[in-house]
């Protein structure tokens, strides 16, 4: 080997030497002669070339059957043969073009583009599959967008191939979230036209309690959570992302992101913790109605008023399968895992599979869910919890049942549930499913028991959305106070309050126009508020941090 071509002289270290010894020649080198350095234009080519060369030489050292055919001495030699060659130049190549997206990610990282730094890296890794930085890399952009099942195994693999290093820095705040007002201050109502300071609960005017001979009669009272919450931040979609409507779904994912749904069919998808939506899914035409994802958080399927169901893969932004079903007014995964599950508005249920790109539908008694359909009746509302344990319908006379996911299992009606419900939501942890009705009351069910528990007196109105933390110890209602309406951009007059579910009592109460849709995020610390405008709104408990960990 000539020494123009000899890596080892490139880097200006001897034959032989270590990864981690290149590695810091190389980062010397690069800084040296990197090109933005020069301003003369002669320069400034022979500073491409230069480094054209490096990385061509530490992508050499880097490639295993180089450094290999280096520990075994003799000029590339392996002992006992010659067989053993350096790298052939394509090897060399595709190293330095890994290292060229992984230095793309970066650039890309700093604009913002995070889904396109993802696949950046993604590139990196195909060209140089044990590049562990970019495993690294990759792994802490899939924390920061919510996937922690793809960012464990890329910590997996990059601890698999040496690497032990901490994640990188976090990732800097848009200057909106920087702006927003602390969660110590106190004049938010100036800066928040669309919602009032959230009050103290007047004990005095505490909601009359059911009757005591429901079932629903209330437990004794315990201790209460803080009672101050403030907005710290209030959230616009990047320009030309396409979500300009009402927001008509709010969903969380991970510990601090969330995907938003519009009344034009965009979803947007958003870390909450940090205040940047880094992603949006458009293929709907019309509103959608609800939003669900798999057991991994990969897959998101969407329904929609336009008369189809959408699978997205999440980590690549990407419309993975798209079946044509009419207009589907709830959905799930399950029972099978690896299908969709949905019902029409005329009360029919029906079975997507998403591996088969053939849009194949079976209503309620296909062989893969006998058991599971044992009542055959239809269905206006179908759940499941996160915990695949229980499943919930709502037959066309407003009775729900619960079905556990056990073969044999006869399903249970709960008790009172005959009522027309405004909402129906399921608590994360699996344990609760919660219903509002037209006057503002949520009745409670535990649904391992299939018995009613407590029910909870909101403000006056339709209950138009309701909310579990993680843990179920805090319960947020949406509600629609009676009155004129204000006005088709803003709304009628709406109402958050949040509850302790353990004692009941209220524990926030905002008001504000045109509120929508809420949700907490993963971690319990945030809800989130979507609006008619398509803006959401972060509301904390008063005291806490904004942006914890930052």
């Amino acid at each position: 080997m000539s020494p123009a071509s000899d890596p080892y002289q490139i880097l200006g270290l001897k034959p032989g030497a270590s990864i981690a010894e290149a590695k810091q020649a190389y980062r010397q080198l690069a800084r040296r002669w990197h090109p933005d350095q020069f301003q003369d234009p002669q320069q400034k080519a022979q500073a491409e070339a230069e480094i054209k060369r490096i990385n061509v030489a530490y992508g050499q050292i880097q490639a295993p059957s180089f450094a290999q055919a280096g520990r075994s001495g003799s000029g590339g030699t392996a002992a006992g043969g010659d067989r053993t060659q350096v790298t052939p130049t394509h090897s060399a190549q595709h190293q330095a073009r890994a290292q060229s997206h992984y230095r793309q990610a970066e650039t890309l990282e700093q604009s913002e583009r995070y889904q396109d730094a993802t696949k950046a890296l993604t590139q990196a890794i195909n060209l140089a599959p044990d590049y562990a930085e970019a495993y690294q890399y990759r792994a802490y952009l899939y924390q920061q967008r919510g996937f922690e099942f793809l960012a464990a195994k890329d910590v997996a693999k990059a601890r698999a191939l040496g690497l032990e290093r901490a994640y990188r820095q976090p990732i800097p705040e848009r200057p909106q979230a920087k702006q927003q007002p602390q969660a110590k201050q106190q004049p938010q109502a100036k800066q928040q036209p669309q919602a009032k300071q959230a009050k103290q609960p007047n004990k005095s005017k505490q909601a009359q309690k059911p009757e005591p001979s429901s079932p629903f009669s209330p437990p004794a009272a315990m201790a209460a959570f803080p009672q101050a919450w403030t907005c710290t931040a209030s959230l616009t979609p990047r320009p030309g992302s396409g979500q300009t409507a009402a927001i008509t779904q709010l969903l969380p994912y991970g510990n601090t992101n969330g995907i938003s749904a519009s009344a034009n069919g965009s979803l947007q998808l958003w870390n909450f913790q940090r205040g940047y939506d880094f992603a949006d899914l458009r293929g709907h035409s019309d509103a959608v109605l609800d939003l669900a994802l798999n057991h991994d958080g990969q897959l998101l399927a969407s329904a929609s008023q336009d008369g189809t169901v959408k699978l997205w893969h999440l980590p690549s932004a990407s419309l993975n399968r798209n079946f044509v079903t009419g207009v589907m007014t709830s959905l799930i995964w399950g029972p099978d895992p690896h299908a969709i599950s949905s019902c029409s508005q005329d009360g029919k249920i029906f079975r997507w599979s998403s591996n088969n790109s053939q849009s194949q539908a079976s209503q309620r008694s296909n062989a893969g869910s006998k058991a599971l359909w044992a009542s055959r009746a239809a269905a206006t509302y179908v759940g499941m919890t996160a915990n695949r344990q229980f499943f919930v319908t709502r037959s066309p006379d407003n009775e729900l049942k619960r079905y556990l996911q056990k073969a044999g299992e006869p399903p249970r009606v709960l008790p009172e549930s005959q009522f027309e419900q405004t909402c129906i939501a399921l608590s994360p942890s699996g344990r609760y499913l919660a219903a509002g009705d037209a006057t503002g009351l949520i009745r409670l069910w535990n649904l391992e028991t299939a018995e009613p528990i407590m029910a909870i007196q909101g403000q006056v109105g339709a209950v138009a959305a309701i909310a579990f933390t993680a843990d179920d110890r805090l319960i947020a209602s949406l509600c629609h106070s009676p009155g004129p309406d204000a006005g088709p951009e803003t709304g009628p007059e709406t109402r958050v309050q949040v509850w302790s579910r353990p004692s009941r009592e209220q524990l926030c109460d905002i008001s504000g126009s045109g509120l929508t849709s809420l949700c907490f995020t993963g971690d319990g610390q945030r809800l989130v508020i979507g609006d008619r405008a398509g803006q959401l709104q972060v509301w904390q408990p008063l005291g806490a941090s904004p942006n914890p960990g930052a």
